[in-house]
């Protein structure tokens, strides 16, 4: 990689220490969309001033690596490679959903150190095709599963009895191709991929939507990539009894929203997920998010 390229994939990442875990939030880029909240317009002019005349929002979509252990995961990875014929596609089957990419999720595990076989573990909390479509890759212009020794957890609820299965030139061809090779799990109400990390079952955004909750070292953070809208909170610090240190609870957090526009670096701005950070009682936990 050279040191442009390098440069650039540093920039769009924002790593993070939850305990003795390693969390790495890559943004591959942004999306243009049309929230469709449950709310009157004024309401929606409201809570989200930045929209444009036509209502939408530029969203942040970013996955997430988790590093503990023997255990390298994957939380939805989302986006296929800037230059895949996935990407090139975009146009037509998102014609009201503009793209803007960033160097890539390939260049960014190049940048970390992660390489595809060694990730343990692939997260997907619910099958929409910004969440998954960069489980498999075309280095020779055929498509291939891009962690092969990973095991791929997702709620049984999204996957058997999917409608959408067997469609001709849909996303979901990704994941019948790991499921053929039986690397796909799936989740019906908890379960533990890696000592410290559990995939739950959370109902909401689809019928097996998962949240992965992550332990280490008495901190505790549940992470999931949202599709609703996650407000604001002022930065603020709380004491863990367990370790007798501040933990910040403003931002950070892990994860992408879609609710503010998220700019190219991981430093200011909002995200596309919610972080809970928990201590022991007295303490209450807090819901936040890692900022971009």
């Amino acid at each position: 990689m050279s040191e442009g390229s390098s440069a650039a994939a540093a920039s769009n990442i924002d790593t993070r220490r939850v305990g003795d875990a390693v969390v790495s939030v890559v943004s591959e880029g942004e999306l243009n969309w049309d929230p469709r909240f449950p709310a009157s317009e004024e309401e929606a002019r409201q809570a989200i001033p930045e929209a444009d005349d036509e209502g939408r929002i530029w969203i942040g979509l970013n996955d997430v690596f988790i590093r503990l252990g023997d255990a390298v995961i994957a939380i939805d990875p989302g986006l296929d490679d800037p230059d895949s014929s996935w990407q090139r596609d975009r146009p037509r089957v998102w014609p009201h959903m503009p793209v803007t990419r960033t160097a890539g999720l390939a260049a960014a595990m190049a940048q970390l150190g992660i390489a595809p076989e060694e990730v343990t573990h692939v997260v997907i909390t619910h099958p929409h095709g910004d969440h998954y479509a960069g489980v498999t890759c075309e280095p020779d212009g055929e498509m291939t599963v891009r962690f092969p020794r990973a095991r791929h957890v997702m709620g049984r609820a999204d996957w058997e009895g999917n409608a959408h299965r067997g469609e001709p030139e849909t996303d979901l061809e990704r994941l019948e191709l790991v499921d053929r090779l039986g690397l796909l799990d799936l989740v019906d109400d908890r379960l533990e991929i890696a000592p410290g990390v559990t995939v739950l079952a959370a109902p909401g955004e689809s019928p097996g939507h998962c949240i992965v909750r992550l332990e280490s070292a008495g901190e505790v953070c549940l992470g999931t990539q949202w599709r609703q809208s996650v407000w604001q909170r002022p930065p603020m610090t709380m004491r863990s009894p367990a370790s007798g240190r501040n933990v910040e609870l403003g931002p950070p957090a892990v994860g992408r929203t879609k609710n503010r526009r998220a700019a190219p670096r991981l430093s200011t701005g909002t995200t596309h997920s919610r972080l809970r950070v928990e201590a022991p009682s007295p303490c209450q936990p807090v819901l936040s998010r890692w900022s971009r």
